[in-house]
């Protein structure tokens, strides 16, 4: 698979429709061909298949897992897929079954933020993202920020310590655009600003 997407799934409706989703998805899980055990993850792709679905140019490059069905009676599950959610399958959730699907997706190899909840009803994210990439350290890390002014001095908070502990100079940056051009070539530390998007 390529670069991964996970995304988190809240599914909403009349307690009869979720009740047969979740049924379904479940008599679902009991077939062999349908549970990729190389992602450890449900193919959406043969769930269509079973279903009876036309398949043809759809995009349904991934799976669930962790299927959860909580208190206040919606439905969670964890999409796993390539390079960005399958917007496909909850098209073929949301037409089979009278239910809502909100999500929320980072693709953070190709630094893909989205959310189709932009009333922050169920996923309250903040829009200002940072990404730190230490690949001689830390490894990666992802923040959300409230505002662009938090996230400018928690960059130049936790690039002065890197700068402190490995020894190499550090001038806090003004703006995201100085930012975004920040790679220090000898320690391997990228740092990048993005914003949510909305679907």
């Amino acid at each position: 698979m390529a670069n991964y997407a996970f995304t988190e799934h809240v599914i909403k409706g009349d307690k009869k429709d979720i009740d047969r989703l979740e049924n379904d998805l479940k008599e679902v899980m009991k077939i062999k061909e349908v549970y990729n055990d190389a992602d450890d993850i449900y193919s959406f792709y043969e769930i269509c298949n079973v279903w009876g679905i036309d398949t043809d140019e759809k995009y349904l490059r991934g799976g669930f897992t962790n299927l959860n069905r909580t208190d206040d009676g919606t439905l969670e599950y964890t999409e796993i897929s390539a390079w960005h959610n399958c917007d496909d399958f909850t098209a073929v959730i949301e037409d089979k079954y009278d239910v809502i699907d909100y999500w929320f997706m980072e693709e953070t190899g190709c630094a893909g933020f989205w959310t189709n909840d932009a009333e922050k009803v169920h996923f309250s994210i903040d829009d200002y993202i940072l990404r730190i990439e230490d690949y001689d350290g830390e490894g990666e890390s992802t923040s959300y920020f409230s505002n662009v002014e938090s996230l400018l001095d928690y960059a130049n908070k936790a690039m002065t310590e890197l700068a402190e502990e490995r020894g190499f100079e550090f001038t806090p940056f003004k703006d995201v655009d100085e930012l975004n051009d920040y790679y220090n070539e000898d320690y391997d530390i990228a740092i990048n600003y993005y914003e949510l998007q909305y679907n």
